[in-house]
């Protein structure tokens, strides 16, 4: 049985073939992603084999395309999967994680457009953190994240801003 560092590199081994893939449309520069990304980090540079590899979000023998609807990866799917681990307190108590981030999603407006109104548009934990390339938690802000880029221009813009009027007050944010 390959080590978890052994099968990510099985992996990456053809799904980086340029050749291999352009007959399924698959991205090809995955693996690099993967190497840069906090799991990939840990696995790679500090041989921490607990974080999440390949098998982990794709399974092994039943991989499917992500645009089938029973695939781990597939929108609806997503927070689920990702929450395996990131729902573990004790696994997240060793990273210094907060282990609630799926009822967090779920009890928020993009949670609940996915998983209660099947809104497959809704972003997903990927569509924050990215997939292959898992950006680390803490986004300070809203506004941090392309999606609200624009409203949080407007609100830089208003009276609201702690940069209106130069004033030591306390002023909301979003």
């Amino acid at each position: 049985k390959p080590s978890k560092k052994e099968l990510v590199l099985l992996c990456g081994n053809c799904h980086a073939d340029k050749k291999r893939m352009r007959q399924y449309g698959i991205l090809t520069d995955q693996l690099e992603y993967y190497r840069t990304s906090q799991h990939g980090i840990a696995l790679f540079e500090k041989n921490d084999a607990k974080v999440a590899g390949c098998s982990d979000c794709h399974g092994s023998h039943t991989i499917t395309s992500v645009k089938d609807p029973l695939n781990k990866v597939f929108p609806v799917n997503l927070p689920k999967t990702c929450a395996v681990c990131h729902s573990d307190k004790k696994l997240m108590g060793e990273y210094k994680l907060p282990y609630n981030t799926l009822e967090e999603y779920a009890s928020g407006v993009h949670g609940k457009a996915l998983l209660e109104k099947n809104d497959r548009s809704a972003p997903t934990c990927a569509s924050c953190h990215g997939n292959h390339g898992a950006a680390p938690p803490g986004v300070s802000e809203v506004g941090n994240v392309q999606c609200h880029r624009g409203i949080y221009e407007l609100y830089t813009g208003s009276v609201h801003s702690p940069t209106h009027g130069k004033t030591d007050k306390k002023l909301p944010i979003c």
